[in-house]
């Protein structure tokens, strides 16, 4: 039975990016009743809630803190273009902060697949396709 189309694709995109030291870790999925769910690893905070948080003590990001995002990001972005996938909805909530201090992103379900090749050796330019393919619908 086909996994539906955005968590299949979604997990497509985790398993080829989530090597990377500054994307998070990806886990697998599981369905539960109310549907299928993506387990990922866990973070500490977020950047809007961390942004927040800085708000409200009125002090604002160290200059290095904030080169460290910008960095860790930039990497990880760098990497997830060099496989071929494009991310296009990078918000602060998925910039995501470990306890050891590492920088990750995540969210990858507003992510374009460019080109690639799925377990089969076969090449598809369209994600709708390659997952109905690969599910074996089409």
């Amino acid at each position: 039975n086909c996994l539906p189309l955005e968590i299949e694709t979604e997990s497509y995109i985790y398993r080829n990016l989530s090597s990377h030291p500054n994307i998070v870790e990806y886990y697998g999925y599981r369905k539960s009743i109310i549907g299928y769910h993506i387990v990922l690893e866990l973070h500490n905070i977020n950047l809007r809630v961390l942004g927040r948080i800085f708000n409200a003590w009125k002090i604002s990001f160290p200059e290095q803190f904030l080169m460290n995002i910008i960095v860790s990001v930039i990497k990880a972005l760098e990497y997830i273009h060099s496989k071929g996938f494009y991310k296009f909805k990078l918000k602060p909530t998925h910039i995501l902060f470990l306890r050891n201090g590492v920088i990750k992103i995540s969210n990858f379900e507003k992510c374009s697949l460019k080109s690639f090749q799925i377990e089969h050796g076969q090449q598809y330019h369209n994600d709708r396709k390659m997952i109905s393919k690969y599910c074996g619908t089409s």
